[in-house]
């Protein structure tokens, strides 16, 4: 089943659990099980491991997943972006649920994948959980975070050992096994986001602690432990009171957000904002998708044509989200349509400095810097986009970039035979455009090609 699933951390964990395992048979269990059962149990086990190596191999295109090293690049690129964070936050870290907010920040051009680079597709955790914690809970959250293993393992080997030559011991044999398994599965995955690995290992640090202190500690019943039974269970309901309400204002934010995604993709920007004030609550301010319900609200504002609205929900998505690309996008938008070059022109800026793929920034900077007058800075911006680029600003925004950088061209010019040559060009329709893409197909400069070209 391990290996249907092609996970290749599964498999990993799976291969530590059985290697344990093996182990503890093999050394400790010789009196308790027959030789020749432990070889004829080791035995097949690899024979089945070979087969499944072997199968693996001739059927690559059925375990595609197992061979796929995009998703190696990307965990490689996701831990280079949490050791950033690590060296700027190395003691406490940047807080907890927050590397989804600030894990941009490091940028996002070394991923491959191109939806990473444009935003579409964002990431919570850095697949891998010791990473996750020493990001939002610094060194000190992490040697916490470790010592609860390092206590738990510890606990299972005086345990195995005290009791091997009894059966008792298989059962501290496998939670030993499960346990490794689990800490490498959690070096390459997330392990610690879902409810049920974590329920399986709390029963797994129950057990081990109960039996350890029974044995090892002679722990006497308390005569009065009846009369503090009130108090423990008052301890104990008031943390439940407060997950249970803390859930339920999750779940009610998360349930209006499907809402609220729904009207948006059909423009129904009404609704959306009604939706958008019943999602947002104290414990419920940003998406799954790492974008703040007030981006939401901003771009319903934006559409509707209020920009002056827009602007104040921008900048609070801004406060909780100060590195996410669109937000920084839509803010700078929002600026421009208010007149406010300045701070429109940093944001674009910062949102290209962690994306420099981002082509709907660097298409809004051109325009910016267009509305200026500065056609230079507009042409080397947009001359930085693909020219296969899908975003219908790109084949808005670029003809009258170049015409008017050709034209601001022209006039430093004083050779005749070029004014003419620039004059002729500029007065044959889709000349400069025409002459853009084929500079671009030879991979040469615009302008020597101009000049290059008189004949043209």
């Amino acid at each position: 089943m391990v290996w249907l699933l092609q996970t290749k951390a599964a498999i990993l964990g799976f291969f530590a659990f059985f290697f344990i395992f093996l182990v503890g048979v093999v050394k400790y269990q010789k009196k308790i099980i027959d030789k020749r059962l432990i070889r004829a149990i080791s035995v097949l086990t690899f024979t089945l491991l070979l087969l499944a190596v072997v199968i693996t191999i001739l059927k690559k295109d059925k375990f595609s997943r197992i061979f796929d090293q995009n998703s190696s690049f990307e965990r490689l690129a996701l831990w280079k972006n949490s050791e950033n964070m690590i060296k700027e936050n190395f003691l406490l870290g940047v807080g907890a649920g927050n590397w989804q907010i600030n894990f941009p920040k490091y940028g996002l051009g070394k991923f491959q994948v191109e939806e990473v680079k444009m935003g579409l597709t964002t990431f919570q955790r850095p697949h891998n959980d010791f990473l996750w914690v020493f990001c939002e809970m610094g060194f000190v959250g992490l040697l916490i975070y470790l010592s609860i293993f390092i206590t738990i393992v510890y606990q299972l080997i005086q345990l195995f050992r005290k009791y091997k030559e009894q059966e008792i011991s298989w059962l501290y044999l496998i939670l030993l096994a499960t346990c490794i398994g689990y800490i490498i599965i959690a070096f390459f995955d997330f392990p610690f986001e879902r409810v049920e690995h974590q329920i399986l290992l709390f029963v797994i640090f129950s057990i081990a602690s109960a039996h350890y202190y029974h044995n090892f500690y002679a722990i006497k019943a308390h005569k009065n432990i009846a009369l503090k039974f009130p108090i423990i269970v008052i301890m104990l309901f008031i943390p439940v009171c407060f997950s249970f309400s803390v859930s339920s204002m999750r779940c009610s934010g998360e349930f209006h957000s499907q809402k609220m995604y729904l009207y948006k993709n059909i423009g129904n920007w009404d609704l959306l904002i009604n939706e958008a004030n019943k999602a947002t609550n104290s414990c419920y301010s940003i998406d799954p998708m790492s974008i703040p319900i007030d981006w939401y609200k901003g771009v319903a504002f934006f559409s509707k044509g209020n920009s002056i609205v827009a602007q104040k929900y921008f900048e609070q998505a801004y406060l909780i989200a100060p590195f996410n690309i669109h937000v920084l996008n839509n803010l700078a938008s929002c600026y421009e349509s208010l007149k406010k070059h300045d701070k429109a022109e940093k944001l674009y800026v910062k949102a290209l400095f962690i994306s420099p793929q981002f082509d709907e920034a660097r298409l809004n900077l051109s325009a910016v810097y267009y509305n200026e007058g500065k056609f230079d800075k507009a042409f080397e911006t947009i001359d930085l986009c693909n020219i296969n680029s899908t975003d219908e600003k790109y084949k808005q925004f670029l003809p009258s970039i170049l015409n008017s950088w050709v034209n601001q061209l022209l006039k430093k010019q004083k050779d005749k035979q070029l004014i003419n040559h620039l004059n002729c060009i500029l007065a044959t329709k889709n000349k400069v455009m025409d002459l853009y893409l084929a500079s671009k197909a030879k991979r040469v400069k615009f302008e020597p090609y101009i000049f290059n070209n008189q004949d043209d």
